[in-house]
């Protein structure tokens, strides 16, 4: 059996477009087409792998570091995890890959 551990720097970005409706102070109905949000972060992963007879793959990581959105209105899990407190944000990731080695 073959295993191993590694560290892995990350840098993630995305974007997508959606719709929104909102209610201003006065309860009026505000539409905003056609918004955008950018997100991404720098994350650094531990991870550790196991080879069994040469064949099978396991691989586990867990990592952490600094996410960014560029609209604080918006929550979502866009494949990080965002989680902002005063400006700052801290990005989680992890992962589990299971697979097959082929020649």
């Amino acid at each position: 059996m073959l295993k191993g551990g590694y560290i892995k720097p990350e840098v993630q970005i995305g974007s997508f477009f959606y719709d929104e409706t909102r209610r201003d102070e006065f309860g009026n109905r505000e539409n905003l087409n056609n918004q955008t949000e950018v997100y991404g972060g720098f994350i650094i992963n531990l991870g550790k792998q196991w080879v069994f007879s040469d064949i099978f793959l396991v691989d586990i990581s867990l990592g952490g570091g600094y996410g960014f959105s560029s609209n604080d209105g918006v929550n979502g899990n866009y494949s990080l995890l965002l989680s902002q407190m005063d400006g700052m944000a801290f990005a989680l990731r992890s992962s589990l890959n299971i697979g097959i080695l082929l020649d």
